[in-house]
């Protein structure tokens, strides 16, 4: 059986007109990740999402490339993950799946990147950092109460 379209192309907007959120930190969770493959490069696709209540229907999606012929490609990839995997409060193992990072809320700086030929400007993220630097961890670490010692060393 052959699709035919039940609408016209023309009246459909595909100029991709977002705005752009405004520069600043935001807290995000990490809603979905993917793997891709290009005709030189496998990459990790790790999507954020952005409050409902505040921004409905933002994200952002970071394409890090883990599989390239160029090392210094690989490594920005690989230093990216791990400051994601840092920020959510989790060690990265060898072989670990980035998909244990669906779920996870931090903290992320969110800048523009001006348009570049057919491309328009588009919000970019350049930080990744933990909850807890703000007090806001979602599972805050016990505080430790330290007992007077009874010793002859003065610390």
């Amino acid at each position: 059986m052959n699709w035919t379209p039940s609408f016209n192309s023309s009246d459909i907007d595909t100029g991709g007109n977002y705005s752009l959120l405004p520069s600043g930190d935001y807290i995000v969770k990490i809603t979905d990740h993917s793997y891709g493959k290009t005709r030189v490069a496998q990459f990790d696709k790790i999507e954020i999402a952005f409050s409902p209540e505040k921004h409905p229907a933002k994200k952002i999606f970071l394409t890090l490339t883990v599989g390239h012929d160029q090392e210094q490609t690989r490594k920005i990839a690989e230093e990216q993950i791990s400051k994601i995997f840092h920020a959510c409060g989790m060690e990265i193992k060898s072989g670990q799946a980035p998909e244990s990072l669906i779920g996870k809320t931090l903290l992320v700086k969110v800048g523009a990147s001006p348009p570049r030929g057919e491309y328009a400007a588009r919000n970019t993220v350049s930080k990744f950092r933990a909850l807890d630097l703000l007090g806001l961890a979602a599972n805050p670490k016990p505080k430790l109460k330290h007992d007077k010692l009874d010793d002859e060393i003065p610390f």
